[in-house]
């Protein structure tokens, strides 16, 4: 069930099998390229996010889902590539502070450059879908 009351089967079906595909492989990866199980987390992200970020970046191959005159939740392009790119970045830098421990200030510099880059880009005229309350 979506936000706005109707069911999105299709859609949310195969977010399902992405995400039990997604959780498959990170099992693997985890288990043969380190002896570490709590990196199953950040590739999971890693994995999702780049899901969000085809979904978003493809979107307009899927037609206007939203009902006519209204807007439906979760169908704008710039929300789902923005999460997408959210969840990637957390994931990244997650790996990056295993290979490389105790580099906070750096990791922190770079999550600030992203979010500054984000909101750069959505202030943006056109950017986004226009919502009447």
């Amino acid at each position: 069930m979506s936000q706005d009351g109707k069911s999105s089967t299709a859609l949310s079906g195969q977010t399902a099998g992405f995400i039990t595909i997604a959780v498959g492989f990170a099992i693997l990866i985890s288990s043969y390229v380190t002896d570490n199980p709590w990196l199953i987390i950040p590739v999971v992200l890693i994995e999702v996010g780049f899901y969000g970020l085809v979904m978003g970046a493809f979107a307009g191959l899927r037609g206007e889902r939203a009902p006519p005159g209204g807007f439906r939740w979760g169908t704008d392009p710039a929300y789902t590539m923005f999460w997408g790119s959210l969840l990637v970045l957390i994931g990244a830098l997650w790996l990056v502070n295993d290979i490389w421990p105790n580099n906070i200030p750096a990791l922190a510099a770079s999550f600030l450059i992203w979010i500054g880059i984000a909101v750069m880009i959505l202030s943006k005229k056109g950017a986004t879908k226009t919502r009447v309350w």
